[in-house]
């Protein structure tokens, strides 16, 4: 499956301080899907990570569209936070 990155999201994943190799990660090994309320074509995969100079858990938010079709995956944006119990 081809996972596209928008500019949005290369922008987004530069500001945030998030590896691709997280994002990648995130989308093909989540803890857990969950389909948009507001899109049902849009999902959210959840990934729980260590940041390694903290020691602190966050939980990545990758949104992504995926087209069966086209076997490819667009990422719309990507969050890391560390309220992990309010998202996930």
């Amino acid at each position: 499956m081809k996972i596209i990155f928008s500019n949005h999201v290369q922008k987004r994943i530069r500001e945030r301080n998030i590896s691709y190799i997280q994002v990648y990660s995130a989308l093909l090994q989540p803890d857990k899907v969950e389909i948009d309320r507001t899109n049902p074509n849009r999902f959210v995969a959840k990934k729980i990570y260590v940041i390694n100079k903290l020691g602190k858990k966050h939980l990545l938010l990758a949104f992504y569209e995926m087209d069966s079709q086209a076997e490819q995956i667009e990422v719309i944006t990507v969050i890391s936070t560390s309220k992990i119990s309010k998202y996930f």
